[in-house]
């Protein structure tokens, strides 16, 4: 390399790491024309250091893990034609760039994701109904760049349309890291009732992962039931009420029903006689009493 007098060159070096280690090198400019003893002492000598790495992420959501370890949504069992949307959030925990492949696999057709706001993706592939869907077919289910520490955030949403219990995959995929693939496991279920009991809140917030406890070491996990109603911790002698709504689906003209009597537990209305109709709701309140 040739250098006029007063100005300057640039040297490009690149850097191949072949492995995931450091790597260290030693960079020397030498001064052709000069004795030895003096060019020894105008040379420019300094350390090129670089680490191999590979692009990676990490699940943040969800924390459930199956038997196998890997990530779990569970979803609640639903009332056909109901719905509910559980968070997926991932995170650059790498110091490169990184992108993500997301695949979701459900035979039934009833699982779907949705980015949200504050998540750009490169796309996210449309249902066939949808306007942007029209555009082509896409390899993957949504493509995205992050960089070091950013985080993607998606609502996975759970419609069933059939009585029974499903499962599907969402598939990730690193590009540039062929061990970097993860699954997570979807399971949900639909159900169809003549009688159901609905807006279920307890007196304690309860989570489907407090629903799971128990079950998440059996090969087959069940979706989280929300027919449970949690009191939590009671003061002895003082009454805890909470309501919830029991509603007619079949296609009876008439149903009613009764409760069975209790010391501590107390229904109000205990027996319902009136026309409970198609579609009618009743509410309920159920009160509790430890001794």
């Amino acid at each position: 390399m040739c250098v006029p007098s007063r100005s300057h060159a640039f040297a490009t070096v690149t850097f191949t790491p072949q492995t995931m280690q450091s790597y260290q090198c030693v960079f020397e400019a030498f001064i052709d024309g000069l004795p030895s003893l003096v060019a020894k002492s105008r040379n420019l000598t300094f350390d090129i250091t670089g680490d191999g790495n590979f692009p990676r992420v990490t699940i943040l959501r969800p924390v459930l893990r199956n038997k196998r370890g890997n990530p779990l949504l569970l979803f609640k069992r639903l009332l056909l034609e109901r719905s509910e949307k559980l968070p997926f959030v991932l995170k650059n925990s790498g110091t490169i760039p990184v992108q993500v492949m997301v695949d979701l696999l459900d035979d039934f057709g009833v699982f779907s994701l949705k980015s949200r706001p504050t998540t750009h993706c490169l796309y996210v592939a449309q249902s066939e109904g949808d306007e942007l869907g029209r555009e082509g077919r896409k390899p993957h289910t949504a493509s995205l760049i992050l960089q070091n520490g950013e985080s993607a955030e998606f609502d996975v949403l759970f419609k069933p349309s059939l009585a029974q219990r499903v499962e599907g995959k969402i598939h990730l995929s690193v590009v540039d890291n062929q061990y970097e693939e993860t699954c997570i496991q979807m399971v949900g279920e639909g159900y169809q009732d003549d009688i159901t009991l609905d807006n279920i809140h307890g007196l304690v917030a309860e989570s489907n992962e407090e629903n799971a406890e128990g079950q998440l070491e059996e090969d087959r996990v069940e979706a989280a039931r929300e027919d449970h109603i949690q009191f939590g911790d009671c003061h002895i002698g003082k009454p805890y009420q909470v309501t919830f709504t029991i509603t007619n689906r079949s296609k009876a003209d008439v149903m009613r029903f009764e409760w069975p009597a209790a010391a501590s537990l107390v229904f109000s209305p205990q027996v319902y006689r009136d026309h409970f109709v198609l579609s009618h709701a009743q509410e309920v309140a159920q009160q509790v009493t430890c001794s």
